[in-house]
């Protein structure tokens, strides 16, 4: 299985799996607690409602790790995480096999919506049967990266 973590140049993880860059995120999780406001800050509560306090949060981590795949707006789907019974270290591999099934999903669906968008074409020909041999051609390759498949 052609996997490989590098920086693609940007900020950031990524996982690549048959040609195609997923980006991965770890975190930690941490606990924000506030202090207690001075005289000065409470003075300036009082007087104008609200004030800005630049260091009010303290956040200290708790060892908790989440490993994901990181969507645009940052949060993470298909993500795995340290619990009361179980580290992320020993669920990785699983989280890689994961990594591979979703593609092997994506592709999957992508070959039905062109396949749904050719059936209500009706203006649109298949020349010598090129549209049937490429959705046949994506089903085997969706087929290779599913872990749950066996391809001969």
């Amino acid at each position: 299985m052609p996997l490989r973590v590098d920086r693609a140049g940007e900020k950031g993880a990524y996982v690549t799996i048959q040609g195609q860059d997923l980006s991965i995120r770890l975190v930690e999780k941490t606990v924000r607690t506030e202090r207690d406001l001075t005289v000065k800050e409470q003075r300036e509560r009082k007087e104008f409602a609200y004030t800005y306090v630049r260091d009010r949060y303290t956040y200290t981590p708790t060892g908790a790790l989440k490993l994901g795949v990181a969507c645009s707006t940052g949060d993470l789907r298909r993500a795995i995480s340290d619990g009361k019974q179980q580290r992320i270290e020993e669920h990785l591999n699983r989280f890689v096999v994961g990594l591979e099934w979703r593609r092997a999903e994506e592709i999957r669906a992508y070959v039905s919506a062109v396949e749904a968008k050719a059936l209500n074409d009706t203006t649109a020909g298949d020349s010598n049967g090129e549209l049937d041999r490429w959705m046949s051609w994506a089903r085997s390759k969706a087929d290779s990266l599913d872990p749950l498949v066996e391809v001969e």
